[in-house]
């Protein structure tokens, strides 16, 4: 009975270690890419409400910003989401129990384009299931996306406490 129970055990074990290995290569993905399209929705979303198929000069602000992806990750933790807007950059980030998990990152206009440079997160287990050059990717699409379906380019980023003013041109 000894041996027959090791082996018992020995199975079920063996049988939960793949289960977690194979929640890890398929779950952790379709987590990154389901957080990865919020971000891209959320800012696309406001991208598209603030900025109208125009050359011009726009403001969005950390409120509407901060509207935008708490709308977009629904849930119960939707307020813990934060945006912040200062002259050094930007912080998104999830504030619970005082408590941050951020990602920062500077916005500019590069050859027409938009920028998020020098990413970074203070959270190693943010970063693990998120990438900061990820999320700076997504928002990246999201804008880069939008300008160029509307055959705008993105002239010039300028950051100030609480907004982010982004002059466009056509791009014709």
């Amino acid at each position: 009975m000894g041996r027959g129970w090791l082996i018992g055990c020995l199975g079920v074990a063996v049988v939960l270690v793949l289960c977690c290995a194979l929640g890890f290569v398929v779950g952790l993905p379709r987590l990154r890419d389901g957080f990865e399209d919020s971000v891209h929705n959320a800012v696309s979303t406001e991208v598209s409400r603030q900025i109208p198929a125009a050359a011009g000069t726009y403001t969005i602000t950390e409120e509407s910003l901060q509207s935008s992806l708490r709308q977009s990750a629904g849930g119960d933790n939707a307020d813990d989401l934060v945006v912040q807007i200062t002259p050094a950059g930007i912080e998104l980030g999830i504030s619970a129990q005082s408590q941050n998990a951020t990602y920062t990152g500077q916005p500019a206009a590069v050859d027409g384009r938009f920028e998020m440079q020098n990413m970074d997160t203070n959270s190693s287990v943010l970063g693990f299931f998120l990438s900061p050059g990820a999320l700076g990717g997504a928002v990246e699409d999201a804008v880069n996306g939008y300008l160029v379906t509307n055959g705008l380019r993105l002239e010039s980023v300028t950051l100030a406490e609480g907004e982010m003013t982004l002059t466009v041109v056509d791009a014709g």
